[in-house]
């Protein structure tokens, strides 16, 4: 029904419960309309030129929107549809911007927040991106106006090895411009499916000099294995506490990350004073019901604490990893005094800045030990390669033959899809006493390799 909108007349429209509406007869395609439980909204029915459809172009709610703006409102659309405009889009275009109009350094928090955050690298991705932002002056600016010749700069800068930065500080490298790349493409990607930006800036950039880091291959040599053992009982000499060495030992008798071993939570350890269970002979599985203790200590890794995010995995079970005897004494003396973290500060004195301990300490503990022995370079990551080449190499007295590719990869933790995402579905057998096998096939090797050490050093000269 038509009518001549008044004030009077607009208060006087009740609640039917039912959704109606009335046109007024004095401006073309001007409505109000009256929701079930009597909320009252401007809007305008039009045609669009570009398809003849009718479109609905809303002013808002009422007295919000008072008569006079409605009405205002309304001769400003009849006007863009006179000159060949589209009100409707240009108000989504308008919505839209206004939706992407945040800063490079909210557009981080907001991925962060809603992305990165489940993430193993979550705390490093997040130190890059502001670093990235800081150094070519993006955190104020709006997001949406950083181009692409500007993304295509800044990598190419990132990528010679001598790029500083305010405070001259080396930052680039043809790695750092390859994950800085990556990073920020995924950013921009998850903008523009979020609906914050519209283009992918990085998607289709391709820049000279940027490479991905090699594929390392180092693994310790029985005598460096025996080397760091001999010199992580002291490791004060170097400016380190028994935590620190605790850790490097620990990645090298679990095989673990070690972002995953500096961080080991209290509560993730279980049945740690269990006895070790009796050994399964090669081919037969053990009966276990859910009272029985004979799974032996265990150190249970939440999803969120492995290398998997929510996005990759459908699957959110723990990851268990069985401890062998190294371990669990290992573990048994740390001196973490923290209510959940096992492992306490790395540095001794005035250099422990933290009770707890970063990822990268380990790493400087290990990087002294290896200076003062001459070693070639080595990371606490190459511990964890040596302990699963000395579980694939072992010589097994149960077993025909050595442990495979694939069954050292269920002791790391490695996502393994052969047969296909749906056999995965249902197959889900976890390998627990495969991998406990393997554990006490590391622990073995080490003590084989510490006590030739030993032996040799008692030996007389000949």
């Amino acid at each position: 029904m038509k009518i001549k909108f008044t004030d009077t007349f607009i208060r006087a429209l009740k609640a039917t419960g039912k959704a109606y509406s009335h046109g007024d007869t004095e401006h073309r395609g001007l409505m109000i309309r009256v929701g079930a439980t009597g909320g009252k909204t401007f809007a305008m029915a039009y045609h669009a030129k570009a398809n003849q459809k009718t479109r609905f172009l809303t002013f808002g709610r009422y007295p919000d929107v008072t008569l006079a703006d409605a009405f205002r409102r309304h001769a400003d659309a009849r006007a863009a549809i006179e000159n060949g405009d589209d009100p409707q889009a240009a108000k989504a275009t308008d919505r839209a911007q206004k939706k992407s109009s945040l800063t490079v350094d909210q557009l981080i928090e907001a991925f962060v927040a809603k992305s990165l955050s489940r993430k193993r690298t979550a705390r490093d991705s997040t130190r890059r991106l502001h670093r990235i932002s800081h150094a070519f002056g993006w955190g104020d600016r709006d997001a949406a106006s950083i181009t692409d010749d500007e993304a295509q700069d800044c990598l190419t800068r990132l990528a010679d090895r001598e790029y500083r930065n305010e405070r001259d500080r080396v930052i680039g490298g043809k790695v750092e411009a390859f994950a800085c790349k990556s990073l920020l493409g995924t950013m921009w990607k998850w903008a523009k499916r979020s609906k914050l930006l519209r283009t992918n800036i990085f998607r289709d950039l391709d820049v000279d000099g940027a490479r991905k880091p090699r594929r390392r291959n180092r693994v310790l040599t029985p005598d460096e294995i025996r080397t760091l053992w001999a010199e992580t009982e002291n490791p004060q000499a170097f400016g380190f506490t028994a935590d620190c060495a605790t850790a490097l030992r620990l990645i090298l008798a679990t095989a673990a990350r070690p972002g995953m071993v500096t961080g080991i939570q209290r509560d993730e350890l279980v049945d740690l004073d269990a006895p070790e269970p009796r050994p399964v002979l090669w081919g037969q599985l053990r009966e276990v019901t859910d009272d029985d203790a004979s799974n032996g200590p265990i150190w249970q890794l939440s999803h969120e604490r492995m290398k998997r995010s929510d996005d990759e995995d459908e699957a959110t079970d723990p990851f268990m990893v069985p401890l062998n005897g190294i371990a669990v004494g290992l573990i048994a003396g740390a001196q973490g005094r923290d209510n959940r973290r096992v492992l306490g500060a790395a540095l001794i004195g005035a250099n422990a800045t933290t009770r707890t301990m970063r990822v990268n300490q380990p790493a400087a503990l290990m990087r002294a030990i290896w200076q003062k022995h001459g070693f070639p370079a080595a990371r606490p990551h190459d511990l964890r390669r040596t302990a699963a080449t000395l579980i694939q190499s072992a010589v097994l007295p149960d077993r025909p033959m050595k442990w495979s590719v694939e069954e050292v990869g269920w002791l790391l933790g490695h996502r393994n899809e052969k047969g296909g995402p749906v056999t995965l579905v249902y197959a889900r057998y976890d390998h627990f006493d495969e991998k406990r096998a393997m554990a006490a096939t590391l622990e073995r090797e080490l003590i084989r390799i510490l006590a030739a050490g030993k032996a040799a050093r008692v030996q007389p000269a000949a």
